[in-house]
């Protein structure tokens, strides 16, 4: 898989934790949003566009360093310089 779409997990209360893979080159706005079971994200270290540096339990983008998604035990790394609109809705 490459790409995760718009709303693709959007609102769905029964998910709790995200693996994006190293092939994962596109996440859409909305693709995790509301998910307010969310406790764990991870990125594959061999991801070339998304990061979770520091085991911060996000998706950032990493040439941005933007936070795309957090949940609820997320930390934001001092290197993260935007956050996404919603990127923490739910948590």
């Amino acid at each position: 898989m490459t790409s995760i779409g718009e709303a693709a997990f959007g609102g769905c209360d029964s998910l709790t934790s995200i693996v994006i893979g190293n092939g994962v080159t596109s996440i859409g706005e909305t693709a995790f949003e509301d998910c307010s079971s969310l406790t764990s994200i991870v990125v594959a270290e061999g991801n070339t566009v998304y990061d979770s540096r520091e085991q911060c339990n996000a998706i950032i983008h990493t040439a941005t360093n933007t936070l795309i998604r957090g949940c609820q035990s997320t930390i934001i790394p001092d290197s993260v310089t935007s956050i996404r609109d919603a990127a923490l809705r739910a948590c």
